[in-house]
């Protein structure tokens, strides 16, 4: 597994020195990558599967990478979620992106974006794009 995270904070337009001890926003960008065969990456395209089925994985050997950027209202927030973790449940704007690499070269790649207005049980996983390219056909893009 190869774990990254990589931290944006964006400071509210403020003045004074105690403001610059506090932003009032952050992003935090996750990257992850597994192998398909591990638990974590056969629990990712699962989640994937379950979230696009129009759109499911192909179970061959690879290698499955995810990313996530959240967005928290200060530095306190970020301390409270779990980035690692698969989001079941998310915040406006969150968004969380999955590659998976098979051995032939084929790629399949997915983009979610958490929707808080499109469901009533306070929101949803949604799909903003979806790609596959074979392997042995580097111009086939769908």
């Amino acid at each position: 597994m190869k774990h990254g995270i990589l931290m944006l904070l964006a400071l509210a337009l403020t003045t004074g020195a105690a403001a610059a001890e506090s932003p009032s926003s952050a992003i935090m960008m996750t990257q992850d990558s597994w192998d398909t065969e591990h638990a974590q990456g056969q629990a990712v395209l699962a989640w994937v599967g379950a979230h696009a089925p129009k759109f499911a994985p192909i179970a061959q050997r690879g290698t499955v990478k995810v990313e996530r950027v959240q967005r928290f209202a200060g530095a306190a927030d970020m301390r409270s979620s779990p980035s690692a973790a698969l989001p079941e449940k998310g915040s406006p704007g969150e968004k969380y992106s999955v590659e998976n690499t098979l051995l032939d070269g084929t790629v399949q790649s997915w983009s979610f974006q958490w929707d808080d207005t499109s469901s009533s049980e306070g929101g949803k996983w949604v799909v903003t794009a979806y790609t596959y390219r074979k392997g042995s056909d580097p111009r086939n893009t769908q």
